[in-house]
């Protein structure tokens, strides 16, 4: 019994293994990886758009990309998959395509932006501006400080966006086009720094 007992365990310490994409990724930056409901992933490089459809890797690309290095796929409340880059280009992702779905006016655009989509399903954006694109594209302008910039939105369970805004040094929280704005204990925020939000044992929670 000992040595059966001593054979399986020596058996379980080296478990089979493969790496997937160790040849078709080699030397690029991976920032982002979704699997969406087809259960293909998509990969977010600083060489553009990978897709794995669970025998190949495809790369898809974009005439209309401008930077090649994408980031932070999002879903959209009718499971839509869009990605982003540095430029201020927001892209849908569709079948093996990728094509462009807004840009961000130079106007409105900074080096650090962030996006989601609130419950209403809009477009939502953090850049030196918090605006949300309506159907045609037409913005919709909700709060625009006098300097200070917006941290990462963080989209809860009931589609209420929440972040943080350095200008007013508050949390904020987005519903319905509204915005609404709360104090925050910053001897827990570094001074420089943005709180980071997530959702932990049913309850948001903020560090950083």
């Amino acid at each position: 019994f000992c040595l059966l007992t001593a054979t399986i365990m020596s058996q379980g310490q080296q478990p089979s293994h493969y790496f997937l994409g160790q040849d078709e990724l080699s030397g690029l930056d991976v920032y982002d990886l979704h699997q969406d409901s087809d259960l293909h992933y998509w990969i977010a490089t600083n060489n553009g758009l990978y897709k794995f459809d669970g025998y190949d890797f495809i790369e898809v690309s974009s005439e209309e990309m401008t930077n090649t290095s994408v980031f932070h796929f999002v879903e959209d409340y009718e499971g839509g998959l869009y990605c982003f880059n540095l430029n201020g280009q927001i892209f849908r992702l569709e079948g093996d395509s990728c094509i462009i779905h807004y840009e961000v006016p130079d106007s409105l655009k900074s080096s650090y932006f962030s996006y989601e989509f609130d419950n209403q399903n809009k477009l939502t954006l953090a850049t030196i501006a918090l605006f949300q694109v309506d159907e045609n594209k037409n913005i919709e302008m909700i709060d625009r400080p006098d300097g200070g910039s917006y941290s990462a939105m963080y989209r809860k369970k009931d589609g209420t966006l929440v972040f943080y805004t350095t200008a007013d040094r508050k949390m904020c929280e987005l519903r319905d086009g509204e915005i609404i704005k709360k104090e925050i204990d910053h001897g827990l925020i570094l001074e420089h720094g943005y709180p980071v939000f997530s959702y932990f044992q049913d309850k948001e929670v903020a560090y950083s």
